[in-house]
């Protein structure tokens, strides 16, 4: 008996190793690339699932009847409109439509920016380079593939992606670096992402803020500062070397310089939360109260006639609300998504025989003139995933080095 326990005990052990071994060498195969720029390794591993999934959009199409768009019909068109070496390129996405071309170009200068955010579009709703899913023959994971490798090979030496000007690109893209890390725990994205968080450390001013020249205003240095500090505390929660004094050193920035307008208060609202994982205190009560009075209250035709819909202000100010409420206190969250969403549902194209379908109309946001229409789809799409990024800001599960 003790002779038939002892050699059932020793199979177990040898046939456990090999299960074990055979795991990390198959988790260490699966890279982005072998080096910056070379070929990437086929998965075998499906991505992480969403924790929930991304509400459908309700559509009214032109004889009044309501049709449902998903998330995938936006993520579609960023797939589709991806040039062949990973980038998604402002002004040249056009060259992927087909039929008649799409509309709404950016400005070459931010492709790096909009690059990271078509990937966190992605990676917002779970998909990641390992995901293997196909959807009209574009699988999601090679897309997401070629994306980091295209930002991996923009990388220079001393961690900056991208030539020397706008650090505002620089930011999105090391988010983008970062998350796609935290995702996958992949070995070869940790390295430019460090390099790249490192980066955004290093290259504060002496008065404790980024500076994005040719275009420097204090509008701008808000926006990047709320960027950093997002790339930075995804860098954290991916169990990258970021110190908490760092993250206070560029929330103490926002503290001194935001203004009181709604969009600076979505912004120092996110960001205060996001360093100091406390719901709790007037500014955050205040600061609600604002978001709320400020809900969108123009429809779709007003905007359209004056331009004047903010894309990012709406991102943002869901973000700060779905942080600050508690879990058992929805009710104005769910008033700000609603009156978002109506202007959102009339920008999505639904034609679904044009190249344009899924896509975002940029003409009517004030934020899209250097990014068109991949900017506005990807951040509207990043808007719509607001429930899954960061679901453990306020747990402290992660490692949190100082």
């Amino acid at each position: 008996m003790k002779k038939n326990f002892s050699i059932f005990i020793i199979t177990f052990i040898l046939g456990f190793g090999i299960i074990m071994l055979k795991h990390y060498v198959t988790h260490d195969n699966q890279g982005v690339t072998d080096k910056p720029a070379s070929a990437v390794q086929e998965s075998v591993t499906p991505a992480k699932p969403n924790p929930t999934a991304p509400s459908p959009i309700v559509q009214k199409t032109s004889s009044g009847s309501e049709t449902l768009i998903g998330i995938n019909s936006s993520l579609h068109w960023l797939a589709r409109h991806q040039s062949p070496d990973g980038q998604w390129d402002s002004n040249g996405f056009t060259g992927m439509c087909k039929g008649t071309p799409c509309t709404e170009t950016g400005v070459p200068e931010y492709d790096i920016g909009l690059t990271g955010l078509s990937l966190l579009a992605f990676l917002n709703n779970g998909y990641t380079h390992l995901s293997r899913e196909t959807y009209s023959g574009i699988k999601y994971g090679e897309v997401i593939k070629k994306g980091l490798k295209w930002i991996i090979a923009q990388q220079k030496d001393g961690g900056r992606i991208g030539e020397n000007g706008l650090i505002l690109n620089h930011c999105l893209a090391t988010l983008a670096l970062a998350e796609a890390y935290g995702m996958t725990e992949n070995q070869l994205i940790k390295d430019p992402a460090q390099k790249a968080i490192d980066f955004i450390v290093n290259s504060r001013d002496p008065a404790g803020n980024w500076l994005d020249t040719p275009h420097h205003n204090k509008s701008e240095d808000i926006l990047i500062a709320f960027w950093a500090i997002m790339a930075l505390k995804e860098g954290q929660m991916a169990c990258l070397e970021v110190h908490t004094s760092s993250l206070e050193t560029a929330l103490n920035w926002i503290e001194t310089n935001a203004g009181t307008s709604p969009e600076d208060t979505a912004i120092l609202m996110c960001c205060n939360m996001l360093v100091k994982r406390d719901r709790s205190g007037a500014f955050l009560e205040n600061g609600a109260k604002l978001l709320i009075s400020s809900f969108p209250t123009q429809d779709a035709q007003s905007f359209k006639k004056t331009g004047t819909a903010d894309y990012f202000f709406w991102y943002s100010g869901k973000m700060a609300m779905y942080y600050y409420m508690s879990s058992d206190n929805q009710g104005s969250l769910k008033e700000w998504e609603k009156a978002y969403y109506n202007v959102f549902t009339s920008e999505i194209n639904d034609d679904e025989t044009s190249c344009l379908y899924g896509s975002y109309n940029s003409g009517i946001d004030i934020g899209s003139k250097q990014g068109g229409r991949i900017y506005a789809t990807a951040i509207t799409v990043m808007t719509h995933a607001i429930h899954s990024i960061y679901p453990h800001v306020f747990s402290g599960t992660k490692k949190n080095p100082d």
